[in-house]
């Protein structure tokens, strides 16, 4: 066998092989990887979460046909240095790059938290954190803490007036000032000129 077919097989080897290496590129990114019962399924990231605490999470909840190639696609797409805290969506059928790009972007949902009939602070922290990642004695803590709730112009007594029982809309990694200074806006927003003037007649 002469030099030139030899090298001819070779290149003609070495293309077949490129070809089947990229086809299984293509299939790792773009093939369906999640499987659920439903259409959806909700991902929790908690604060703080690491690149091995999201493969933890995820690989629990055993919604991914193949997790090594979620892991290979997650690698080159350096997901490990993105990971953001929150509530996600998780649509069934999406391929490793849907995924990762949807975690990547931290396009998290809004959930719904909802109170009412809250009488005391305790109450308040424990039905907040229900529904929140905020932990219910952090939001104790500012709470009682005079020089806190004085900024925000109540004292201990008249601070539980602030939180106007309804359905708000928040992130579900929203932290405990966060939580208050967003209910010290809505509480500004409800006590308008108008109502001030209704209360007063009142």
């Amino acid at each position: 066998m002469s030099k030139f077919k030899i090298l001819a097989g070779i290149v003609i080897s070495a293309i077949i092989i490129g070809f089947i290496i990229g086809i299984s590129f293509v299939n790792r990114v773009n093939e369906p990887n999640v499987k659920i019962e439903g259409d959806s399924y909700t991902l929790f990231i908690p604060s703080e979460s690491s690149y091995a605490d999201l493969e933890r999470i995820l690989f629990n909840a055993d919604i991914l046909i193949d997790t090594i190639s979620f892991k290979w696609v997650a690698e080159k797409k350096k997901l490990a240095l993105r990971v953001i805290p929150g509530k996600y969506i998780i649509k069934n059928g999406l391929s490793n790059n849907q995924l990762v790009n949807l975690l990547r972007s931290g396009s998290e949902v809004e959930v719904n938290v909802v109170f009412n009939s809250i009488r005391t602070k305790e109450q308040l922290a424990g039905r907040i954190a229900e529904q929140l990642e905020l932990d219910s004695l952090a939001l104790l803590d500012l709470l009682y803490d005079d020089a806190f709730i004085q900024s925000m112009g109540f004292d201990d007594k008249t601070i539980i007036s602030l939180f106007i029982p309804n359905t708000y809309r928040f992130f579900w990694d929203t932290d405990a000032k966060e939580f208050v200074t967003r209910m010290k806006r809505e509480y500004d927003i409800f006590w308008s000129d108008e109502r001030l003037k209704k209360a007063e007649k009142i």
